[in-house]
Order: structure tokens, then sequence, then C-alpha cells
């Protein structure tokens, strides 16, 4: 019969080595690559929205246990899969990764254990109380350990041991026999083996991270008065150093513990000269080491690693994994931020707050300034995608979503903050097109929305009136041009933009600009190549309170000060390099105007153009689309990822 666990905390006695003046603490530069600085104000770059909590390599696929489910890429690249609640976890929140000798993948979530055996997920029922936290599988025997917030249990021969009913287990690390390293929140370090949990002797209460190779083992974490610290056992001593910071990980790598030590990475290595630059000993005789700032450019916001022979994998907040090698790097990512094939995105922030409605792609996000991004759930909506937001003259933030038959629908926002289909009135569109986009919405009445929409439809190509009231869906009808002549709006529209009674629309035709004549005609004019632009291509425009229009086209940057004066395009606009460009933005606070074209950001305010070298300060040079918000962050769009650039000066 297998003992219990018996925990206690054991205070260590130890002496400070003598020396006659204090110790000065080792102080660490920051190599995490948290923004970017630029001229024009400090920049976060995202390309997904899962935060990676584990990671695990197995022969044909990297896993990734993230607060939304499982990842799964094959290591080729050519197969990626999310697994949830859906397919068989308890929980999709997944805490920690392991697999047997036998070659079951074992998944610790919020709500329980799961084992991948035989082509499917067993949920496992552990023993002992509490939130699964750390997972260990031995190194031989099909054995697995399995830590929870309240106990510790051991499987087995099929069934399982329980080692604690009262231990917070922050930390497993199985060594080269059957026993575990166990690390927890409040009583220290133990190994535990053979049904006996053993403490290890050690200043540290709060145990973070724990690994060995070898004799070594390195435990890291808080002693009682919260003194991050870590620890050497070797050759059966323990050495004791204060860490200039917390150590969330520890991880061998190139022959040396690598650790994270608050927003520093470094290898911790054999001082190359006794004395300097060394951690600070708290153990007589203790061997000097030294920090060495990892070499290599890493990813920012760092949560976990994982080695594998001479690769190491590291885990990220927002940029999914990065696979390193002695000589190149690897990045495995997924279009949850930012959809694979968008042209551009929704912006919608709440006046009088820091939130943000965003979408780009299949799936919608609330960004709040200084927490980041969380998905919008629509549980009760399943394969709807909330596509455009826009608030409507009332006040309601709405959205225009589609689903994967191509329907086009209305949902509004609750004072709960729950995401519904409009009940009153409700209008849908069937396009039957998977492929849908929808380019903006633009209320002109509480029960009349504008909506631009790219479909294989010819219905519903272009631009579609909404009017709730009637319950009807038309184009824009009855548009004559300034000679009288019937006249019909581009399909190609991109983007509108609305000035008092007028709108500017972008189109493959040239700039078209709809305004009320003075008997309340509707008037369309389209201004092309054959009327004073360069080019009929236009993909973005704005207009200044001033009455001045800016167009981005595929031949640079134009602007007309008044009605009836010429444009300025090329050489003689303000933006003479600017070359194609793809979008414009304006400051509502200081009126300064944004443009990307290329591989390059330019900017006008106070008669001065600024440009911004995007491939030297973004981590991703092309851009698709760009907006500001009421916060004064600029909202950069690229392939699959995004920029949020906070101002500095605007």
């Amino acid at each position: 019969m297998m003992k219990k666990l018996q925990l206690f905390l054991i205070l260590l006695v130890f002496t400070l080595p003598g020396c006659s003046k204090k110790p000065i603490p080792l102080k660490l530069k920051p190599n995490m690559v948290s923004s970017v600085s630029m001229p024009w104000g400090q920049a976060l770059y995202y390309s997904q929205s899962r935060k990676i909590t584990c990671l695990l390599v197995t022969e044909d696929y990297l896993w990734a246990g993230t607060n939304q489910g499982l990842q799964q890429w094959s290591l080729e690249g050519n197969r990626y899969q999310v697994i949830t609640s859906r397919d068989g976890l308890p929980d999709d929140n997944v805490k920690a990764l392991t697999i047997s000798t036998s070659g079951s993948v074992w998944a610790a979530t919020g709500k329980g254990l799961s084992s991948w055996t035989n082509g499917s997920w067993q949920n496992r029922t552990l023993p002992v109380e509490g939130e699964p936290t750390a997972l260990a599988a031995t190194v031989s025997g099909d054995a697995v350990w399995a830590g929870t917030t309240k106990g510790l249990a051991f499987y087995v021969f099929g069934r399982w041991v329980v080692y604690s009913s009262k231990a917070h287990v922050t930390a497993l690390k199985p060594n080269t026999e059957s026993g575990v390293w166990l690390g927890t929140k409040a009583n220290g370090l133990f190994f535990c083996e053979n049904g006996t949990c053993t403490p290890k002797t050690s200043p540290l209460q709060e145990i973070t991270a724990i690994d060995m190779e070898g004799d070594d083992v390195w435990v890291a974490g808080l002693a009682s008065d919260n003194s991050p610290m870590f620890v050497l056992f070797r050759g059966g001593k323990s050495f004791v150093y204060d860490a200039p910071a917390r150590v969330g990980w520890i991880q061998r790598y190139g022959g040396n513990p690598l650790m994270n030590f608050g927003s520093t990475i470094a290898s911790v290595v054999p001082c190359m000269e006794p004395g300097k630059n060394s951690f600070i000993n708290r153990t007589r005789k203790a061997p000097c080491l030294d920090a060495l700032p990892f070499s290599k450019p890493l990813p920012m916001r760092i949560t976990s690693v994982y080695r594998t022979g001479g690769n190491l994998w590291v885990g990220t907040e927002t940029l999914g994994v990065t696979r390193y090698t002695e000589s190149d790097m690897q990045q495995y990512t997924a279009d949850d931020l930012v959809s694979s094939n968008v042209m551009g995105m929704s912006l919608e922030c709440v006046p009088g707050t820091k939130r943000c409605f965003f979408s780009a792609g299949k799936n919608s996000f609330v960004y709040e300034h200084g927490a980041g991004f969380s998905p919008i759930p629509l549980v009760d909506h399943p394969g709807w995608s909330l596509s455009y937001f826009v608030t409507n003259p009332d006040g309601v933030l709405t959205a225009v979503a589609r689903n994967g038959q191509g329907t086009v629908n209305f949902f509004e926002r609750n004072g709960d903050g729950a995401w519904n289909p409009r009940t009153e009135n409700p209008v849908t569109m069937e396009t039957n097109d998977p492929n849908v986009r929808i380019r903006f919405a633009h209320y002109t009445k509480p029960y009349i929305v504008w909506v631009g929409i790219t479909t294989s439809s010819s219905q519903y190509n272009g631009i579609q009136i909404v009017n709730f009231e009637k319950g009807k869906v038309n184009p824009p009808q009855n548009y004559r041009t300034p000679k009288n002549k019937p006249a019909q709006i581009p399909d190609s529209v991109k983007t509108l933009y609305k000035r008092g009674e007028n709108r500017y629309l972008a189109t493959n035709e040239g700039l078209v600009t709809l305004f009320r004549g003075d008997d309340s005609k509707k008037i369309l004019e389209i201004t092309s190549s054959t009327s004073g632009l360069p080019t009929d291509i236009v993909e973005d425009v704005l207009v200044e309170p001033s009455g001045q229009v800016w167009l981005a086209t595929d031949m640079g940057v134009c602007i007309r000060k008044f009605d009836n004066t010429r444009w300025l395009c090329g050489t003689e606009g303000p933006m003479p390099d600017a070359g194609h460009t793809f979008t414009l933005a304006r400051d509502p606070q200081t009126g300064t105007i944004y443009a990307a074209a290329g591989s390059a950001l330019y900017r006008f305010r106070e008669g001065r153009t600024e440009t911004l070298d995007a491939e030297k300060f973004l981590h991703n040079p092309k851009v698709l689309d760009m907006k500001i918000d009421l916060n004064g962050m600029l909202w950069v769009l690229h392939p699959e990822a995004l920029s949020l650039v906070n101002l500095s000066s605007r």
C-alpha cells in the first residue's frame, strides 16, 4: 500500500558568504520584443488571439495548449486544427500537456483530464479535487503524474494512486527513473517516488519552475518574503542564488539552463571571470554563475517553452509558436485574429471608453486598451461571424453578420453585452456565397443602412440599401448624371465616406459622388481618368471638414482643395513618393492625414509630410487597411496580422 503524502514546510537555515561590502544585485536589460519603437510611437504586433499556455512536440505534430482550445500543427506545416470541448475535451482552457511512453497525449484542462488514445479523446476522472495544473509522464513505464490545485495523483497500470489531497501543485519534472520533482504553491519543493514525497531543503516557498539534465536540477521560485531565487541541486548539495526578477520558466538549451527573469531571457552559464557580474549566491562555495542574454531575436510575450533535441519551441501570448534551430527559425501561427485573404477591417470604438470592436475575417473581438483582445462569443449562434460593426443613430451598437452559407444578417448588442440577431423587423440577404465580404455599413436613419457587399451574387453585389421599417433590400435607385441622364453606381464600390448630404465612393471606375441637386434630384457624378484623375482605380476616399477631398489610388495620393479646383496628384500632391496607395485615415482630434502605400506609411500634418519605413519599423511591411481610433491608436492591418501604433505625437 502506497503511503499518503504528508506536507509540511521546512524552514531552511543558511549562511550568507562572508564579505565586507554589500553585494550588488545583477541587473539585466530586457531583450524580449514587447513593442517596437518608431518615430511615431510604440507599435505592438499581433498575429493571433489564442494565448499559448503549454507545448508538446510528438513525432509528427506540434501541440499547443491555449486558453481557447488545443492547437495542432503537422510538423510539415500542411495541416492545422483546433481541438475544443466539441471534439471531446472537458474544457477549452488547456493548462498542461504530456505524452506517455505508449504514445498517448494527455491534456489537463480547467475542468479535468483527457487522453488521446486509439483515435479519440477519453476523459479521465481524477481522484483528487481541484483544477488540474500540471502533467508529467514518467521516463520509463507507461505512467503519468497529474497535479491539481488540491493534490497530486499517479496513474499507473490503469488506476490512480493518490500522493496528496492538499498540495497546490505548480510544477512537475520527472527524473530518469520513476520519480518526480514536485513544486507547490506554498509548501516548497518535494521529490516523490514509491508512494512517498520527501521535502527538499530550500528557501523557496512557492515553486515557479523546475528543469533538470543529468544530475543537475534547477528550481526557481519565491522565498517566504517573495524574494525571487533559484536553486541548483548538484552532487547531493544545494546552492541558492538571488534572481534579478521572478523566474517564470526554465528550459535547458545549448548545454545551459535558459531562464526568463521578468522581461529578460538569458542563459545561466559558469562565470568567465570568477566573481564578476555573477548572480549573488547565498550558499558557501556555490559555483559562480553569470547571465548570458539570448542571442537570437525573440517574439514578444513569451508564455511557455519546450525543447526537443536541438530545437527550442517558444509559445507566446499573441504570436503563436516559434521554433528555433541552430541556423534558423520557423513560426507556427493561426488566422484567428486576422483571417487569410481579407482586404479590410472593421473597427468601431465606444466614445468615452477604451473599448473597441474589431473584425478582420471570420472572428470578431473586443479590444481594451491595456488589456488586449478578447473573442466575442456567439455560443447561441454557431456558424455566424460579425463582419462589420457600426453604431446606429439611436446609439445601439450593431453588426452586419454572415454565415458559411452566404446569408447576411444584422445583429445587435444588448445591455448585457450579448450579441443576437435583430428581432424587430429582421432582414436577411441570401447571397449563397460562402465568401461574401462586407466592405462597409452606414446608417442614414435608425431604420435605413447602406451596406457595401462584394459577392458572386449579382443580386446583392455592390451597395444595398436595407430598410428595416419596410423589410426591403434594394440597390440605390433613381440617380441621374449632371446632364440629367440615368446613372448607376458601379458594383466595384470599396469604401463610402459621408459628409453632409453627399456621399463619396471609391470604385474601380473612379470617384463616385452622390448628392442632392437643387430640385432634390439625386445626382451621380464620376471623376475618373477622363476628368482630372491620373487613373480610374480609386482605393479609398476621405473628406476633411473643410471640404478638401483625399483619394488613395493605384498611382498615388490625390487631393482637391475645393469643388471647382483641379486635382493635385503625384509630384504635385502632398505625398509625391507614395505610389500605389491602399488606404487613408484621419485623426479626428488633430486632423492629421495618414496613408498606407507599398512598404511605407505617410502622414500629413501642419503642412508637412512624414514618411515611416514599414519594412524597418513594422514586423510586416505590407499594409491592407488602416484606421485610427478615438484614443489615438493607429490600427494597421497586414496579411494575417495586425499592428497597433500608440501614437506618441499626433
